[in-house]
């Protein structure tokens, strides 16, 4: 005020505190001459007036201006922080060595690794060109770009394309969705990318073989989907569950989410003490969910100490509610039996054979073993299983549907060996290409007859019993990754099944 600084004591001039953050980062001067009509006697002070409280709030604007921006700059240097600009300055030869040798063994063999694409333009011609390139390219940055794909909940948590030196990170991997909460926040999943997919390059650097070295991701991206909470059940445990799920109340919730996930639904899991069902399953028959043919179901287990579940403990009513609030298409029980379920006239099945609730369903733990079993040995599909809840209601009628299907599907059984022997010869006409199940179909006549969705069951069911350590399916795509010979696989396969069935008999 007139060339004198009147707050010495009080640098906030009585406003109450500010962001810690941005007012250490803050610097503000203020002439503010026409104060002096509110000076204290002292002179080293203002007397309250509106005049200062006015002012006062002008000061307040002008800090909040500048915190906003120092935010959003802030936000910025959060966004962009990855590995690959941390490293875009002179990497180190610890980074950009390994990943070199890692794309030079994709571009020599034509195979990618787990992480490492082969990137498809080079030839035998341009390969030296181009990979003398790639090594100056990424001595300036390994890293051009970071970009989050939907690649599926299934296909790894990142694919890195050396020809566009890109990392895609698999949105849709459950361990990724974990680290960005969802999309909010995406630099960790950035530096994850980053680190993993030079681990990728130091694992084969270090002399590891590339088949061991991809038997390491694979089983470290098993630990990761557990990490997240989302690790896919064996057959094994598939089948033990259904064995004990008729007197184990936590086997029976354990085994009807694995064996929806068996059968390819996404399964949420809800119940505990909150109401509404203890589970819902959700069929995506189209890319990400976006095809009118998806479907939602919701569903109830029911325990009971009793050899029958009676109709007094199965509320039809409250499940349609929570049917309907959770958008689902259908809803079904679920229990060991239930009383009175043969007879028409019975009180259960009258009410639910009720117009108000032609959407929901009642199974019995046989009928979900009944269809893990036809789904691992025939390939049962998300549309086929639809016409389920469609069309049935009591357990009679589950009985039927199903014995149809068995019979069908008996009738007309996918050459399973016939299938994997044509996608490994597609493998080794072309050994960057990834084999793929519409493409088999195509040049096949004995597939003609099959959908391709049934053809990607069969071999979605293959994936489930052997693990992906044998074969990966892509059930959007169609592409096929298999990791041993076709009659390995077939030989483990029979030999899965062989075992799967002296457990079921013996419990």
């Amino acid at each position: 005020m007139r060339g004198r600084v009147v707050n010495l004591e009080d640098e906030l001039f009585g406003i109450e505190a500010l962001n810690h953050a941005a007012w250490s980062r803050f610097a503000l001067d203020v002439d503010a001459d026409g104060l002096r009509d509110h000076l204290l006697s002292s002179r080293e002070g203002v007397r309250d007036s509106d005049d200062v409280r006015r002012f006062r709030d002008y000061l307040r604007g002008i800090f909040n201006a500048c915190r906003a921006a120092y935010e959003a700059w802030q936000r910025k240097q959060d966004e962009e922080l990855d590995l690959g600009r941390l490293l875009s300055e002179g990497p180190s030869a610890h980074v950009t060595e390994p990943l070199f040798r890692s794309v030079r063994n994709a571009v020599e063999t034509g195979t990618e690794s787990f992480y490492v694409q082969v990137p498809a333009e080079v030839s035998e011609e341009n390969r030296s060109e181009w990979l003398e390139a790639f090594e100056g390219a990424i001595a300036e940055a390994p890293f051009d770009r970071t970009t989050f794909e939907e690649h599926g909940p299934h296909a790894p948590a990142l694919r890195y394309d050396p020809a566009k030196r890109t990392l895609e990170v698999n949105s849709d991997h459950p361990f990724i969705d974990k680290l960005t909460s969802g999309g909010k926040q995406r630099n960790p999943a950035r530096l994850f990318a980053s680190s993993e997919a030079l681990l990728d390059g130091q694992l084969q650097d270090h002399g590891i073989d590339r088949t061991a070295a991809t038997g390491f991701l694979r089983d470290r991206d098993r630990v990761l989907r557990i990490a997240a909470g989302d690790a896919p059940p064996t057959a094994a445990e598939v089948v033990r569950w259904l064995n004990v799920a008729t007197r184990d109340s936590e086997a029976l919730e354990r085994a009807v989410g694995a064996a929806f996930r068996v059968l390819g639904f996404l399964y949420e899991r809800k119940g505990g003490a909150a109401s509404g069902p203890d589970g819902i399953l959700d069929a995506r028959l189209g890319r990400h969910g976006k095809t009118l043919s998806d479907y939602r179901l919701v569903y109830d287990a029911k325990q009971s100490k009793q050899p029958t579940v009676s109709a007094d403990k199965i509320d039809l009513a409250s499940l349609d509610s929570f049917r309907q609030q959770a958008q689902a298409d259908f809803g079904f029980f679920i229990a060991a039996a239930y009383a009175g379920e043969v007879e028409d006239a019975g009180k259960l099945n009258q009410k639910i054979l009720a117009d108000a609730y032609r959407s929901l369903t009642l199974l019995k733990v046989e009928h979900l073993h009944r269809l893990v079993w036809l789904h691992y040995r025939q390939g049962v599909t998300l549309t086929g299983l639809r016409s389920l809840f469609e069309t049935t209601r009591t357990t009679s009628e589950v009985d039927s549907w199903i014995d149809s299907l068995e019979k069908t599907l008996q009738q007309s059984e996918i050459p399973v060996s016939e299938l994997l022997c044509g996608l490994e010869h597609e493998r080794s006409d072309d050994r960057k290409a990834t084999p793929n199940i519409h493409v088999v179909r195509a040049k096949n006549r004995a597939f003609k007859e099959f959908e391709p969705e049934r053809l990607i069951a069969r071999l979605k069911a293959v994936e489930s019993l052997l693990g992906v350590r044998w074969i990966e399916v892509d059930e959007d795509s169609g592409k096929v990754r298999m990791h041993q010979r076709a009659g390995q696989i077939l030989a483990e396969l029979e030999r899965n099944l062989g075992k799967l069935a002296a457990e079921a008999e013996a419990a």
